[in-house]
C-alpha cells in the first residue's frame, strides 16, 4: 500500500469513528487510530493484531474488547442495526446464534428480546477468548459454546486467515481467499446443543 492509499484508507477510518457510539468519545480517539495502525502493520507483517477495548453508548453502556478487524462489524450491527427490527409476530422464547463471532449480535439479541433463552456458538478460538470477555464485561445472561455445529462426528479443521471474521470451514472457499492455515475444532450436535454450554 503506497502513502498516497495509506492516507486515504487512514481517512476512512477517521471518519468512520465519527459514527461510532464510542463514550466518552474524543478520550478514545488516540486509541481507536492506535488500533488502526497497529491493524496496519500487522496485516504488513502477516502477524494477528492484538485486541482493544473500547465503551459504547447505546441503550446501555457497552465494553468491547475487538480486533482492527471487527470494527467493520461493529458498525453494522451497533449502528446500521444489522439485528434488529427482526420480522417476528411474537417475541422468541429461545434464539441460536451460529457463528456469534465476538458477541455483538448476542448483545443485540438480548437487547431486543431480555426474556429470551439465547445461546451462541462460534468455532474460531480467536474471537471465541473475546466472545466471552465481551459477554462477562456486560453482564450477559447468555450460554455461548466453542466449536461447529454438525451432525458429523470427528475433528473438523476451521480454515483460518489474519481476519478472525472470515474463518471459514469450506474447502477452497472463493468466497474467503487467503486462509492458508487452519485450527482443529470439535464438532457439536444439534441433539446436544444445550448440554456443553457455558453459561456466563
Amino acid at each position: 500500500m503506497n502513502i498516497k492509499s495509506s492516507a486515504v484508507a487512514l481517512i476512512k477510518h477517521y471518519n468512520d469513528f465519527h459514527q461510532l457510539p464510542l463514550s466518552p468519545k474524543y478520550q478514545q480517539l488516540p486509541t481507536y487510530l492506535l488500533a488502526y495502525l497497529q491493524g496496519a502493520m500487522a496485516r504488513r507483517s502477516n502477524k494477528e493484531a492484538k485486541p482493544f477495548t473500547f465503551s459504547f453508548q447505546l441503550e446501555n453502556l457497552l465494553k468491547l474488547t475487538l480486533r482492527p478487524e471487527h470494527f467493520g462489524m461493529t458498525k453494522g450491527i451497533l449502528i446500521d442495526r444489522e439485528y434488529y427490527n427482526l420480522p417476528v409476530k411474537n417475541a422468541p422464547k429461545h434464539i441460536l446464534d451460529l457463528g456469534t463471532n465476538i458477541g455483538l449480535s448476542l448483545l443485540a439479541f438480548h437487547d431486543q428480546f431480555p426474556d429470551a433463552d439465547i445461546a451462541g456458538v462460534e468455532a474460531d478460538p480467536r474471537n471465541f477468548d473475546l466472545l466471552v470477555k465481551n459477554i462477562q464485561a456486560n453482564n450477559l445472561n447468555v450460554s455461548v459454546l466453542s466449536g461447529a455445529i454438525s451432525e458429523s462426528t470427528g475433528i473438523f479443521d476451521l480454515r483460518t486467515g489474519r481476519d478472525s471474521t472470515c474463518s471459514t470451514l469450506i474447502e477452497g472457499s472463493l468466497i474467503h481467499p487467503g486462509h492458508d492455515s487452519s485450527i482443529a475444532i470439535p464438532p457439536v450436535s444439534y441433539t446436544h446443543l444445550t448440554l456443553p454450554t457455558k453459561r456466563i
